[in-house]
């Protein structure tokens, strides 16, 4: 087995059932890690389908590398765990009754890991359970309203003085 004492789970897929597989760790496993393999499932078919708008984000990949060591292998996998991450984050808030303090604390978490897309797709989110629309039909709506330089403006100030 190659060396895995780092990892904390991955996946794996054996006729038709999926799995997830949870690296050593001194307690039981968090739930955050379930919700977020199955998160980053339903996300990644809607970044495909919308690859116009990701390619037009592309540019924050580049932002991402220059400030942390990214392990992400592409733009589009690291777009794909951002909306996996702020589900995760909008699950967490909602069903285990995160409060605003503990939702700011995990998506600076997540930012500062790279995760450059999650506040302003938590917040689409928001919207989002209100719209009445499904997620498919909602989706476009957020790649359109994420505008690329806003983005790039947030990334630099939250590194400023650190």
């Amino acid at each position: 087995m190659p060396l895995l004492s780092y990892f904390s789970s991955l996946t794996a897929t054996v006729n038709g059932d999926f799995y997830v597989i949870v690296g050593t760790q001194e307690n039981e496993p968090d739930r955050t890690i379930f919700y977020y393999y199955l998160l980053n499932r339903v996300a990644a078919p809607l970044v495909r389908s919308d690859s116009a708008d990701v390619s037009r984000l592309s540019g924050l990949y580049d932002e991402v590398k220059s400030k942390i060591d990214m392990r992400r292998g592409d733009w589009n996998t690291l777009f794909t765990e951002c909306f996996a991450e702020a589900m995760d984050i909008r699950l967490e808030e909602t069903l285990y009754h995160l409060d605003s303090s503990g939702v700011q604390a995990s998506l600076s978490t997540e930012y500062k890991f790279g995760f450059i897309l999650c506040p302003t797709i938590y917040q689409s989110l928001e919207k989002y359970e209100s719209s009445g629309m499904s997620f498919s039909e909602y989706f476009p709506g957020i790649m359109e309203r994420i505008n690329l330089q806003d983005e790039k403006n947030r990334w630099e100030e939250f590194w400023k003085g650190r």
